[in-house]
């Protein structure tokens, strides 16, 4: 008798494995560059990272101060995007599971890797947070017809994220207009989600 599969999604964040070659996370949306090269997935801690050893290079791309590279903090007392390491492993805290990426290619790219762990529903904080709900937000215009294909930022519903259409941003806000968000710019859609999230405007999945 075979054994029952393993659930796809429970209440404990799946583990990861560091790889020296990390695999691109799988595209979830239309329209949109793909996703940046990113570095292994590691475990934070207090200590501030060492430098590296004379001669070595890792990469020209690769800025040599820490707090020139951005990090994404995917499991952690406060996840989001952060800029330098120390800044990110200090929110992301101490915990063993804790998981962070380092994205080499700036923040618009680590805005839609971590939209796109949200919606892959990896994203989770470690310490209970109260968050409001419904969400309202001042920036809301009403939205017509004429405004299908412009960029909707989805704060709250069923399936919150980043939508390029208002049927899609409709349908994953549960047809609630008033949890939707208008934005005219790509990148601006990323930054406010991720700026709503880190403002405790967004829930976790359950």
């Amino acid at each position: 008798m075979e054994p029952s599969p393993t659930p796809a999604y429970s209440d404990d964040p799946p583990a990861y494995t560091p790889s020296a070659d990390p695999q691109y996370i799988p595209t979830v949306y239309s329209r949109r560059p793909v996703l940046p090269t990113i570095t292994a997935t590691i475990t934070v801690s207090d200590s501030p990272p060492s430098p590296p050893a004379a001669g070595s290079s890792r990469g020209h791309r690769i800025p040599t101060n820490d707090d020139d590279t951005y990090w994404v903090v995917i499991i952690g007392n406060h996840p989001g995007v952060y800029r330098g390491r120390t800044t990110a492993a200090r929110n992301a805290g101490t915990s063993a599971r804790v998981v962070m990426f380092e994205c080499l290619e700036g923040r618009r790219f680590a805005n839609r890797i971590f939209v796109e762990q949200y919606r892959l529903r990896v994203v989770r904080r470690l310490i209970p947070v109260n968050i409001p709900f419904p969400f309202t937000s001042a920036q809301q215009r009403r939205s017509t017809q004429q405004d299908e294909d412009v960029w909707y930022v989805v704060p709250s519903g069923p399936e919150p994220g980043v939508y390029f259409s208002r049927t899609a941003a409709l349908r994953a806000a549960s047809f609630a207009a008033g949890q939707m968000v208008q934005v005219d710019d790509e990148d601006d859609a990323y930054d406010l989600f991720v700026d709503y999230y880190m403002s405790y405007r967004i829930q976790d999945y359950n």
